[in-house]
């Protein structure tokens, strides 16, 4: 019965670490120049490419791999980046909800500078 008790404490805390994550998203930077797209894959269009060290709040993943989040920037845009492209951790991933384009964001833009523009890469 111990064992049980101890289990389903845990498991409370597990959900409601992950329920915090998913409405407080996670502020945090990216890790090298990356493309910030309008959608997660990259077929779709491309809305800036951003410099390492920008400042991005992270709101939610794709649901489809785990690759692609979708965050906002210091000028309040809001587009998808790979996931290897910021300082997240693998337990921070997995608790943002899965959300798709359309998905309102209601988060705010995290503080800092937002990126110069730069001409988008051709692929």
């Amino acid at each position: 019965m111990l064992r049980i008790s101890r289990f389903v404490a845990f498991a409370a805390i597990v959900l409601s670490v992950s329920t915090v994550l998913a409405q407080a998203g996670v502020t945090t930077t990216t890790n090298a120049e990356v493309r910030f797209r309008a959608g997660p894959g990259t077929e779709w269009f491309i809305l800036n490419t951003l410099p390492a060290g920008t400042p991005i709040t992270i709101d939610a993943r794709d649901g489809t791999n785990n690759f692609w989040i979708r965050g906002k920037i210091a000028d309040g845009s809001v587009g998808w980046i790979g996931s290897d492209f910021a300082d997240i951790t693998t337990a921070q991933l997995n608790g943002l909800p899965i959300k798709g384009v359309d998905d309102p964001f209601s988060l705010d833009a995290p503080a800092g500078a937002p990126p110069a523009p730069q001409q988008a890469a051709a692929e």
